[in-house]
């Protein structure tokens, strides 16, 4: 292919331009790449999709799958989910180890993006990624399976690709596993596999899982679980998560687990009161506080409400 660096002290693309218009496909990726990423030359991204478009239309596939997004995202081209549906189809065809392209093509089947919405062709094309290892692909199948939409319900199976996918780390196969497990849907319930993939889900920040785990925890009397529960429940809470913002509310107003507290029971449910909750228990608590204690609450909710989630 040559030397393809780049002339920077002209500023021109030498030897590029030239062996990109003689049809060369590494010089037209690295053209594509350049204008695109406008680091060393000012950024292009009519010129990038015009010379990944070369590389495509001569078959190679990352070049397809490159412009497929482009077009996605109406990124130096005019946007088209059909356009770019046809690419990825070609890109897909040629397949990658990773399974990507293929991974890729089933999302526009499955939600129908560019190409009437086909379930059995997702399920193909999912099956083919999945098999190479793919955990976004193997966490679909899991949730085509056990959903039963478009095609027989097979909760085994569904577990078998949450499985996979989640020892590849995918943090929410690991929460659908862990909910499998803990609620016995298709499966014998079995707690010890339910809070060890939780807690792989939930220590990597993903809210439903921390919620879950303050749940789980919090339904055993003992102390050292409350302490488990108090603290998923408050990393849900600074995510965001309302259910978690007013269960905090209730275990301050009961003392549950940690010294009784009113001014953070308080706190905890007029945050989720804001975030949609009725006011009921807020207001109930009120009853058994100071004026001053109401007032320190609500400077401590506006405070709070003030800070970016995390």
């Amino acid at each position: 292919a040559g030397d393809l660096t780049c002339d920077c002290v002209s500023g021109e693309l030498y030897p590029h331009q030239p062996l990109a218009e003689q049809g060369n496909i590494d010089a037209q990726m690295m053209l594509g790449a350049l204008y695109f990423d406008g680091d060393i030359i000012p950024q292009d991204s009519k010129a990038s999709a015009k010379w990944f478009e070369q590389a495509a239309m001569q078959g190679n596939a990352d070049a397809q799958y490159i412009l497929g997004n482009l077009y996605v995202h109406g990124e130096g081209v005019q946007r088209s989910l059909s356009k770019a549906f046809e690419w990825f189809y070609l890109a897909a065809k040629e397949g990658r180890p990773d399974g990507e392209y293929q991974r890729s093509l089933a999302a526009m089947y499955l939600n129908g993006w560019g190409v009437t919405r086909d379930l059995m062709a997702a399920y193909k094309w999912y099956s083919l990624a999945a098999e190479k290892e793919h955990p976004k692909a193997q966490f679909q199948l899991g949730e085509i399976l056990r959903s039963g939409v478009g095609v027989p319900q097979d909760n085994i199976i569904a577990i078998t690709w949450y499985t996979r996918a989640a020892e590849q780390g995918h943090t929410v196969a690991q929460y659908k596993l862990g909910l499998i497990y803990a609620t016995g849907e298709g499966v014998p319930e079995d707690t010890n596999a339910a809070f060890k993939w939780l807690l792989y889900s939930a220590e990597k920040g993903y809210v439903e899982a921390q919620y879950l785990l303050g749940l789980l925890y919090g339904i055993d009397g003992d102390s050292q679980n409350h302490k488990s529960s108090l603290k998923w429940y408050t990393q849900a809470a600074e995510q965001g998560h309302v259910e978690s913002q007013f269960n905090l509310g209730v275990i301050y107003a009961n003392g549950t687990g940690v010294p009784q507290d009113y001014v953070l029971s308080h706190m905890w449910f007029n945050i989720a009161t804001s975030n949609g909750k009725p006011p009921t228990l807020r207001d109930l608590a009120t009853q058994s506080m100071t004026p001053s204690q109401i007032e320190e609450a609500e400077t401590l909710a506006r405070k709070w409400m003030e800070k970016p989630f995390k």
